[in-house]
């Protein structure tokens, strides 16, 4: 190599490293802007699952109690809300001491309702191996249960050995499977009710004559604490679980929703506080209000077209004369996640027919698909006959022709 192209080589160089050091720098900035003190979070929209903003979302961490919303999850889809479960005595004398009960007794009975209740507002250790005895016997085959759900649900980094988030060292998941799990308990009603009340009274039961009254573990949907105003508390807030073991350190699972606006939030590691004194500060919520507000400030999903909206009429191949060119229907309705200085002045699909689309069609068959390209990405929405294609009497008879003859020369051999 003579020495011109050397040096042309050289200052190439430097430009692609000054390129990437620069590059690297700016989204260092936008990171730290942010102060974040945990080791691992998300922040996801809940519509569009879309991340808005991550620090180390695939590292494995120990839920700790946000585990129990998997174990609601499973229970829902296991049983039913007004069966009654008889607390057993193992139930009672297995709970390590030091972790949230409800002081449930043995021979009590309640039902599932208010177990989960106790479960996910309580965090009550004792109200989770009850539900889980009560769907499939034991607690091993329970966790079993709630690993085959957290593959359907996507959760591929994730491993249950209990329903509670008692610490084990192959209990683990990620801040990313976590929000997976956030987006779908909360498409669940009786979740989403549960974990946005701020206290529960549990009704006298056949063991315990008087009402018990219970607050939420989660400071970010309670307006007081104690006798004093409590820092933490998110107008805005909806859910869903905290979560603590001396391994997992402070954890949340968090939801909020403003002006139909949903986003979740998911807090891992983060650092033994002060946060049940008085004065003390909580990493966990800090972060959380942070993200909070950074998804409200920033970012918005807007509605670009809705279901049903026509993107496009089609001529279908072999459609009968006299029949209408076909409408392609948007299946869902297409939201993005937009910042809020993002215009959109023009945004029209590259749509994709299928290629093996011909007559005869129905109403609600899928015909292709639309493409949006925004901000340099591609979103593919599946498109529907709006309408039935009706096959051309000339196609069939041809058709039948054809098959006709094909059998009379078959025969003539």
């Amino acid at each position: 190599m003579n020495s011109k192209l050397f040096s042309k080589f050289i200052v190439i160089l430097f430009v692609i490293i000054l390129l990437f050091v620069t590059q690297h720098h700016v989204l260092a900035q936008n990171t730290a802007s942010l102060n974040i003190h945990s080791p691992a979070v998300i922040l996801m929209e809940m519509q569009t699952g879309r991340i808005i903003y991550e620090r180390n979302i695939h590292q494995r961490m120990y839920p700790a109690s946000i585990t129990k919303v998997m174990s609601a999850i499973v229970v829902l889809e296991h049983s039913t809300l007004d069966t009654v479960v008889t607390i057993c005595d193992d139930v009672v004398t297995s709970i390590r001491p030091g972790y949230a009960t409800a002081r449930l007794q043995a021979g009590e009975e309640l039902t599932v309702y208010e177990l989960l209740n106790l479960h996910l507002i309580v965090s009550a250790n004792d109200a989770s191996n009850a539900l889980a005895k009560h769907v499939a016997g034991s607690l091993e085959e329970f966790s079993n249960l709630m690993n085959e759900k957290s593959r359907e649900i996507g959760m591929y980094n994730t491993n249950f050995t209990n329903p509670s988030g008692l610490h084990h060292e192959n209990h683990y998941s990620t801040a990313f499977d976590l929000g997976l799990l956030g987006r779908y308990s909360m498409q669940n009603d009786t979740i989403r009710t549960i974990v946005r009340r701020a206290h529960y009274v549990l009704r006298p039961t056949n063991k315990t004559p008087e009402s018990r009254g219970f607050y939420n573990t989660n400071l970010l949907i309670m307006t007081h604490r104690e006798d004093s105003t409590n820092p933490y508390f998110f107008r805005d807030a909806i859910g869903i679980k905290t979560g603590f073991t001396t391994p997992a350190g402070r954890c949340l699972l968090a939801s909020a929703s403003r002006n139909n606006f949903e986003v979740i939030v998911v807090v891992l590691g983060a650092e033994r506080s002060a946060e049940d004194s008085r004065h003390g500060s909580s990493p966990r919520y800090l972060d959380a209000l942070t993200l909070f507000n950074h998804a409200f400030n920033n970012y918005s999903v807007r509605l670009l077209a809705r279901e049903g909206t026509t993107i496009q009429t089609h001529n279908v191949r072999r459609s009968a004369m006299n029949s209408e060119a076909l409408n392609m229907l948007l299946e869902d309705s297409v939201l993005l996640l937009m910042r809020n200085t993002d215009t959109v002045d023009r945004f029209l699909p590259t749509v994709i027919v299928n290629e093996n689309l011909r007559a005869p069609v129905r109403t609600g068959d899928l015909v292709g698909t639309a493409v949006f390209e925004f901000n340099g990405e591609e979103h593919r929405f599946n498109l529907i006959a709006g309408n039935d294609i009706e096959s051309s009497n000339l196609v069939f008879y041809l058709t039948r022709r054809k098959h006709f003859v094909f059998c009379y020369n078959h025969m003539a051999k």
